[in-house]
This record gives C-alpha cells, sequence and structure tokens, in this order.
C-alpha cells in the first residue's frame, strides 16, 4: 500500500470545539431526499454549528 499523503496528528489546540459545550447553536435539518419515492431513499440529514460550518448524514429509513 502506498501512502499518498501522511497528516500530522491533530493536537487539542487544532481542534475546533464549541465554546460551551453543549450544543449551542447546533441545528439539525432533514433534508427532502427522493422525490416521488421517499420511502425508498435514504434520509438525509444536515448539521450547522454556530459559525455555519457544515455536514450531511445519510442513514436508510
Amino acid at each position: 500500500m502506498k501512502i499518498a499523503h501522511k497528516f500530522e496528528e491533530m493536537t487539542a489546540d487544532k481542534r475546533p470545539l464549541a465554546p460551551h459545550l453543549d450544543g449551542t447553536g447546533l441545528r439539525f435539518e432533514t433534508m427532502d431526499h427522493g422525490e416521488e419515492y421517499p420511502d425508498t431513499m435514504l434520509l438525509a440529514i444536515k448539521l450547522t454549528d454556530a459559525e455555519g460550518r457544515f455536514a450531511f448524514t445519510f442513514r436508510s429509513q
């Protein structure tokens, strides 16, 4: 196996954390997915933090 890039260790000072550590400012949003066949598609959830960064997750229903 060939390593393309070796990343530096993620030290505690480089990890973004919520200042209150209680989820303040987090928003969860379910996304329309599947159009006319919603029961056969994955559920999409968007998570946005207080700074506007977001991530998507998908799971089967």
